[in-house]
């Protein structure tokens, strides 16, 4: 389904729902971008863009936070020797 007909076919109490759990895995990328094209009434193209700019946003804090923990693990154990 498109994003455009899984907006017309959910509630706002479901597209409500999908908005608060964006990023989640079991929330599709289309079901993303319906619940922004109802919450911030945008057309079908922005929601999309919007919907993968803030994914490779929070893509972005995983791999810096991954490299964060390893230099710290680093520099605990360098200051162990």
């Amino acid at each position: 389904m498109s994003p455009t007909e899984i907006k017309e076919s959910l509630t706002d109490d479901e597209l409500r729902r999908i908005y608060h759990k964006f990023g989640e895995s079991e929330i599709s990328r289309n079901q993303m971008i319906a619940s922004i094209m109802f919450m911030m009434k945008m057309g079908e193209t922005e929601a999309a863009e919007f919907v993968d700019w803030n994914l490779a946003e929070l893509g972005q804090m995983e791999v810096d936070l991954e490299i964060r923990n390893k230099i710290n693990s680093e520099n605990s154990n360098t200051s162990n020797l």
